[in-house]
């Protein structure tokens, strides 16, 4: 009965397995792997738990629909949900991760949705894509990080989702699912800041794919859209001008602090990202500017995505009738690079994960047409092939992954704060002044968030005792009954100063120095 039961359901018990090892691989050990958090994910969580607290942001501006942070006006949807949370389980490194891991999650189910109609009467080559966006290296590594950008993947293509499946509906389902498309696509706009750039190019060639419908759906896709333009209107309502000019300044290739640079150095910077983007050090070998933005292990795709996807971009631009019916996954993938290109630095991981599906999703052809191009007693060895290297290469991938990257990145992760804190306030009410060094930048809001001080206590002086600033021995001479906590680089060979506590990364290394003094 057991085996009657498995042979029956085979194709959805796969489906089940591939999401509760996508589910595996995004929420184990979560909060303490990547070791530390990173500034944007500790900037996140206070944020989260200000407005659990007391509906106010660290600014203490009511209820914000984009959140001022450290001038770089993070979008809401994640912070919300982590406020949510936090109002439920409290605050910690799990909480603030959880909504990206779980938007991974989704991305990995929906993707399988999206391909069974894009590839039509093949439904084992859906699972076989959801497959690679759950084990991808690119989902993996930003869906166990705080960030925003897996938010935004995994609302744009749930829009995706429902618009596709919409069209074979009968009408009141249609209705229903473009509704749910717009929706998704209105809260896409408010989830991640590439997701502005990318989603209207996104939509437009979306919709010039699906061009044979339109007429027939007109009224239903109108309604869709003006979902969606809410969404645009509510976030421009509430635009901060000074808030957009200061982080083009920032983040703009195109744009310095003498304004907008001349055209031929943007057409120059555009080729230069361009190209940076598509190196192979980039893509397939692990190049990355900091271990926030890869793992050093793999690069956007591994070696079984990364040799599908060749596979299938040339067999898609080699047949008219491929370029037909997946021409556009090209472009989609061309159009995901564009917030990276347009950006700096460069290459930019975290503003191209708008990659995923559509890179796979091109892998995906890749796989049909080898096995197409076999005979049938050879397809079950592709087959097995293909499942067996997936799964080698996984284990290898999760083996580095908890094991060397856990440890190497804990420096770009800011990790050691939490003990940091945790020390100063033991000392707290015994110390006239607490001195906490900014050299990892910002300890202030890891003060805050380990602390769980309220917005409005911070700004009534919750934090009057203690001092963010570089670490001076000359000056701190002259003082007494106050804790020091410095970074190694800091500290003069002159001194005669012995710590008390000695704060160290994963790998042994020390990370702060304590000094007590009296």
């Amino acid at each position: 009965m057991i085996n009657h039961f498995v042979l029956k359901n085979y194709y959805y018990l796969v489906g089940l397995c591939i999401t509760l090892l996508s589910l595996f691989l995004r929420i184990y050990l979560l909060g303490t792997v990547p070791a530390g958090l990173s500034v944007d994910e500790a900037s996140t969580g206070y944020n989260a738990f200000a407005i659990a607290t007391q509906h106010r942001d660290e600014w203490l501006i009511k209820m914000p629909i984009s959140f001022k942070s450290f001038g770089e006006y993070k979008p809401a949807v994640s912070i919300y949900i982590i406020a949510l949370l936090t109002k439920i389980f409290g605050p910690s490194e799990f909480i603030i991760r959880f909504p990206a891991a779980m938007a991974g999650v989704l991305t990995t189910v929906s993707t399988f949705f999206l391909a069974y109609k894009i590839f039509t009467r093949k439904p084992m080559y859906a699972l076989a894509v959801m497959a690679l966006v759950a084990v991808s290296p690119l989902s993996i590594h930003f869906s166990r990080i705080g960030f925003e950008s897996s938010m935004g993947v995994a609302t744009v293509l749930i829009g995706a989702t429902f618009f596709i499946w919409a069209k074979d509906m009968n009408y009141l389902r249609k209705l229903l699912f473009y509704v749910f498309a717009g929706i998704s696509w209105a809260i896409s706009f408010h989830a991640n800041q590439t997701t502005k750039i990318f989603l209207p190019i996104f939509i437009l060639t979306f919709l010039w794919n699906e061009k044979d419908f339109l007429r027939k759906n007109l009224k239903e896709i109108i309604l869709c859209f003006l979902i969606v333009g809410l969404g645009v209107l509510l976030f421009f309502s509430q635009l901060n001008k000074n808030g957009v000019i200061k982080r083009l300044s920032m983040t703009s290739a195109f744009v310095d602090v003498n304004g907008v640079k001349p055209p031929f150095e943007i057409a120059r910077v555009t080729i230069h990202n361009l190209l940076q983007h598509l190196n192979p050090d980039f893509l397939f070998f692990g190049q990355t500017d900091n271990y926030r933005h890869g793992n050093g292990i793999y690069g956007i795709f591994s070696f079984i995505e990364g040799l599908l996807f060749l596979i299938g971009t040339y067999f898609i631009i080699k047949s008219p009738s491929l370029r037909k019916s997946y021409g556009w996954l090209v472009i989609l993938f061309f159009v995901a690079l564009i917030p990276g290109v347009i950006s700096q630095p460069s290459p930019h991981a975290n503003r191209i994960h708008h990659l995923i599906p559509w890179a796979q999703l091109i892998a995906g052809v890749g796989l049909i047409q080898i096995i197409e191009r076999v005979r049938n007693n050879q397809k079950i060895i592709i087959w097995r092939l293909f499942v067996g290297v997936l799964a080698l290469q996984l284990m290898w991938q999760i083996a580095q992954y908890y094991q060397v990257y856990s440890v190497i990145a804990a420096p770009d992760f800011q990790y050691g704060y939490k003990e940091a804190v945790a020390y100063a306030v033991q000392y707290e009410s015994s110390v006239d002044e607490i001195f906490i060094t900014d050299y990892y930048t910002q300890p202030y809001i890891y003060t805050l968030l380990y602390k769980k001080v309220l917005p409005i206590s911070y700004h009534q002086g919750g934090l009057i005792k203690y001092r963010f600033r570089p670490t001076d021995f000359d000056f701190l001479s002259s003082k007494k009954n106050v804790l020091v906590i410095a970074a190694p680089s800091e500290i003069p060979n002159t001194t005669k100063l012995l710590p008390t506590h000695v704060i160290e990364y994963p790998d042994g290394k020390p990370v702060f120095f304590v000094y007590l003094i009296k």
